[in-house]
């Protein structure tokens, strides 16, 4: 800003730069399509509120918001619909090494987003879908009525595939590796789990069962949205879906080494 000169309603990129846009190269960008200026929500933010105050935006988007109101040294609280605005903007406090914050889950986007389809009559429906985007092919109605299992072509891999409607659990895991050893009279070599979400315990189901030859990824959660955009063989021609490792600690039992009058703990996490 020009020396005295006052700052005017509209804020725009104009020849002074008032507030600069994001351009593909910005430190900052995050590769969001809403995504706003830090300097914009600095703005904002140092003018309506003061440090320690607690700021709030309910339509998180990229996490600007938060991130700026962090680093200016306010409490926040963000949310989003979407679970790729969570995902996008829990990764961002990480890496700008937030103090420490609490993600929560609350009510099941894929849930919702599934409810909203109406392509999507059954469950069912949309597991034939997945497991042609994974690359397997689902059995007859002769080899096995239940739609949620398909076959790798060439391979002993069974994949199935979770209903969107609820947790992947250890029972989850536990069915996949009976259906592995009965289905069909049996002879997988190996049965891969595709999930939408997941038990907060599902890394002790998934140590319980590696040596049964057992692999758990994860659906990507913009899927449905993509399926809506692009179209199913779009999708495929393309091969943009990508299943994902899924991510957890596993934590080993606490050790107490007692000295005097404190207890020390050590933690050993692994993954």
């Amino acid at each position: 800003m020009k020396e005295g000169k006052p700052i005017e309603d509209v804020w725009i990129d104009d020849d002074i730069l008032d507030i600069p846009i994001i351009m593909k190269n910005s430190k900052e960008n995050v590769n969001y399509s809403t995504q706003k200026p830090e300097a914009l929500l600095e703005r904002i933010i140092k003018a309506s509120s003061n440090e320690g105050d607690l700021v709030c935006d309910f339509f998180g988007g990229s996490g600007t918001t938060a991130a700026v109101a962090e680093r200016l040294g306010r409490r926040w609280i963000t949310g989003d619909i979407g679970k790729p605005a969570a995902l996008v903007m829990r990764k961002r406090f990480i890496d700008q090494d937030v103090k420490p914050f609490l993600y929560q889950s609350i009510g099941d986007y894929q849930k919702e987003a599934f409810r909203n389809n109406r392509r999507f009559q059954r469950v069912g429906d949309l597991s034939q879908v997945v497991l042609g985007l994974y690359g397997a092919l689902p059995f007859t109605p002769e080899q096995c009525n239940d739609r949620n299992f398909g076959y790798v072509k060439g391979t002993h891999t069974l994949v199935m595939v979770d209903s969107p409607n609820r947790l992947t659990t250890a029972a989850t895991i536990r069915r996949a590796v009976e259906a592995k050893a009965t289905l069909l009279g049996g002879g997988w070599q190996k049965v891969v789990v595709l999930g939408w979400n997941f038990a907060f315990d599902i890394s002790q189901a998934i140590q319980q069962y590696k040596d049964a030859q057992v692999e758990v990824l994860v659906i990507p959660p913009d899927l449905l949205d993509k399926l809506s955009k692009k179209g199913y063989k779009k999708l495929v021609d393309d091969r943009s879906v990508r299943f994902s490792s899924l991510q957890y600690l596993v934590v080993e039992p606490l050790e107490v080494i007692r000295d005097g009058a404190y207890d020390e703990l050590e933690v050993a996490l692994f993954d």
